[in-house]
């Protein structure tokens, strides 16, 4: 049996998802910049 490799875009979003309480404590301009930083690698 082969192991099967996450693809980059799964690991950004389990990353967000480690990030979420973090951004529950940003104002609102940093809230989208924090969005922004996660939205880049998938360009």
């Amino acid at each position: 049996m082969s192991r099967s490799i996450s693809s980059f875009r799964m690991l950004i979003e389990i990353e967000r998802s480690e990030w979420i309480d973090f951004k529950k404590e940003l104002r609102k301009e940093d809230k989208q910049q924090f969005d922004k930083l996660f939205s880049v690698p998938k360009l």
